[in-house]
């Protein structure tokens, strides 16, 4: 799903009683708050949905698969999103009754 099909699938959800340039900013505002909190260390928590928080992966040394050449990778910080229950249950078919 792209971000304008978010946008849309939402007007249709509130039957057009939102003004479409409201939504988008509404959506835009929401990711960049999202991914500022998570960008500065904090673990964000969606209720029935996941959460997502940094990781760091470690420093490591690696080979270029096709030249052989050692490569000497730096620690960097990754994005995690571990879904929430109601989630996996949904994906695995199996709806929740928490619902």
């Amino acid at each position: 799903m792209t971000k304008s099909e978010l946008i849309n699938c939402i007007l249709q959800k509130m039957d057009k009683a939102m003004d479409p340039v409201r939504a988008q900013g509404a959506v835009n505002q929401i990711l960049e708050y999202l991914a500022y909190r998570i960008a500065s260390g904090e673990k964000i928590e969606i209720r029935r949905f996941g959460s997502f928080s940094i990781r760091l992966r470690a420093a490591r040394v690696a080979r270029n698969p096709r030249t052989g050449e050692i490569l000497n990778l730096s620690a960097v910080k990754v994005c995690y999103f571990k879904p929430g229950k109601v989630l996996n249950a949904r994906v695995n078919g199996s709806e929740s009754s928490d619902d």
